[in-house]
């Protein structure tokens, strides 16, 4: 049965909200989208479309305290590349509420609450399969969306993911402890990003890359470039983010057409 859900329209699990543009309108800043998660969290964000449906899937996942915007700089990277990009407000930031309208926010979370946020990228990956694009191919997470994107790259809903690209994460944000045990189970392409005048953040860095099995690692360590998203104002952090994203997704088999 579907489900009308306030502030969108054309009901179901997945619709687009009745402030965002019509697909087909956007231009180089994308088009507004929002859906919907299986515990009841309504997220809006942006879909930037790749030069054909076949193409390569970016999502962004931003860290604590912060919105989707945050990835602005390399989200048009992306797209003027060619990739497919989502980036959303996650549960407990932005714009996101709960379906019948109450906006819970990230500082009231309990830890369980915090455990549960890679749920927002299960539900960001049925959104792109509902418009005929690609799964992630390429997860970008900051700081605590690094957390979320590893636990759901180790996750049964990892499907079609070539890689991981980590910016600032930690052993440990909130309630979310469990994930050097989840990079343990990572044997995917992996980029940890850190900057080195940031003490905790390249210290696990380090740590959560060393007990990644994946064969196809690499540390980068940037001598002085802020923490997390910040690093992405530099022109020269986003460029090799992007030749690494570019590496990783040029020998994609070709998309298989909806059934």
């Amino acid at each position: 049965m579907a489900l009308v859900l306030p502030g969108c329209f054309g009901g179901g699990r997945l619709a687009f909200d009745e402030g965002c543009a019509p697909e087909g309108s956007g231009v180089a800043d994308g088009v507004p989208v929002c859906f919907t998660t299986d515990d009841g969290w309504l997220l809006e964000g942006t879909l930037w479309r790749g030069s054909d449906k076949g193409a390569p899937t970016v999502v962004l996942v931003h860290g604590l305290n912060e919105e989707h915007g945050a990835f602005g700089k390399l989200a048009r990277d992306l797209a003027e590349r060619g990739f497919t990009v989502l980036a959303f407000d996650s549960r407990g930031h932005g714009s996101s509420r709960i379906t019948e309208g109450a906006k819970p926010r990230w500082p009231e979370f309990t830890d369980r609450e915090y455990q549960s946020m890679y749920r927002d990228l299960v539900a960001a990956a049925e959104f792109l399969v509902d418009k005929d694009l690609r799964r992630p191919t390429v997860i970008v997470g900051s700081m605590l969306g690094a957390n979320e994107a590893l636990q759901y790259a180790t996750s049964r809903d990892g499907l079609g993911l070539e890689g991981l690209l980590l910016l600032s994460p930690g052993v440990a944000y909130r309630g979310m402890t469990a994930t050097t045990a989840f990079a343990r189970l990572y044997e995917g392409d992996v980029l940890v990003v850190a900057s080195a005048d940031d003490t905790s953040g390249s210290r696990d860095a380090k740590t959560l890359l060393d007990a990644m099995p994946s064969t196809t690692k690499a540390l980068k360590l940037w001598p002085s470039k802020g923490r997390g998203t910040r690093m992405l104002d530099d022109t020269e952090v986003r460029g090799a983010l992007l030749h690494w994203t570019v590496e990783v997704t040029k020998n994609l088999p070709p998309a298989r057409d909806p059934a």
